[in-house]
């Protein structure tokens, strides 16, 4: 691990995790641009939306895709919070997620990251033109099931207030998934019921190898054989760095180790004792220590429990 590893930058863990926490989805509609591509234009914003969970390459992808299109200037993955607290429901926290985007935007200056609290098209579009004045032009990039969902009637009360207040506000660009290209969405938008709004939806090339791929897959695969493949250099290292996505590992004694959730109590107890200000590298000492697999480590996750952190500290010099 390198000394400088975004995974274990505790100040930027905790600071994501208090913006998540301002953007809970109990509290007022918002958007926070956690990053703002600099000189490259906002007039024209194309939206990624996912959980990215993990950030695989079908999503860069779709955003070069999107991009080549020439309709927008720019393009923002978004990710939307959810309650504090019940966000982990498996793999990668949201604050490791938005680490991951953070890392691979920076080399990739006309792209950058958007957090909202809300859900719903609709409700994102409306942050968007709200938050952000500069926006003239509102592009979602998504899959062809998206698109589908967004013109089913099962999920609305008023299907025609809701479908014409966002395509006031947004356009789409739609790539193929599962089979389901072109000529399926030409039929979708031939519908009576639909016609109103195929200006704003338009067709997005994607190459074949990307159309089935889903974050859930490569997440289980991962899970069940320990290697996560279709993924960037950046989540790479997180995975190698964190363990996360891969199964526990078995320690001398028969008990299984699961390194990212000792990582994720240790940010936890960390956070609760005002310690925020350690460095990369003793964050990661600390994990390390903890998620050894012989009998010192187990009794380091045994003080843990009990919540003797400062403990911890002492013995690996980080505290005199």
């Amino acid at each position: 691990m390198a000394a400088d590893s975004p995974f274990f930058d505790l100040s930027l863990l905790l600071a994501l995790r208090r913006t998540l926490t301002e953007l809970d989805p109990s509290l007022a509609p918002s958007l926070r641009e956690i990053v703002c591509p600099a000189g490259v234009s906002s007039r024209r914003l194309a939206l990624l939306p996912g959980s990215f969970n993990p950030l695989t390459n079908a999503h860069l992808a779709l955003a070069d895709a999107a991009l080549a299109t020439g309709r927008c200037d720019r393009l923002s993955y978004l990710l939307a919070s959810r309650t504090v607290n019940k966000e982990r429901v498996e793999g990668a926290s949201l604050a490791d997620r938005l680490v991951c985007l953070i890392e691979f935007v920076k080399e990739h200056p006309p792209e950058g990251v958007v957090l909202v609290n809300r859900g719903l098209y609709a409700e994102q579009a409306e942050l968007v033109h709200e938050s952000l004045p500069s926006v003239d032009e509102l592009w979602f990039v998504v899959g062809h099931d998206k698109i589908v969902q967004i013109f089913d009637p099962r999920y609305y009360r008023d299907r025609e207030a809701v479908l014409d207040r966002l395509f006031a506000l947004a356009s789409f660009l739609v790539a193929p998934r599962d089979g389901e290209g072109p000529e399926a969405l030409a039929a979708l938008l031939a519908q009576p019921e639909n016609r109103r709004y195929a200006a704003k939806v338009l067709p997005l090339a994607l190459s074949e190898q990307y159309r089935r791929q889903s974050s859930t897959a490569l997440r289980d695969a991962a899970h069940s054989e320990g290697v996560l493949v279709g993924v960037p250099p950046i989540v790479e290292q997180f995975v190698a760095e964190t363990g996360v996505y891969r199964p526990p590992l078995r320690a001398s004694d028969g008990e299984l180790v699961d390194r990212y959730v000792w990582r994720e109590k240790l940010i936890e107890l960390l956070e609760a004792q005002g310690m925020t200000s350690l460095s990369p590298s003793a964050f990661a000492a600390m994990v390390g220590a903890v998620t050894r697999l012989d009998a010192t480590g187990r009794v380091w996750r045994e003080r843990l429990e009990r919540g003797e952190i400062v403990a911890l500290l002492h013995a690996l010099g980080v505290l005199p």
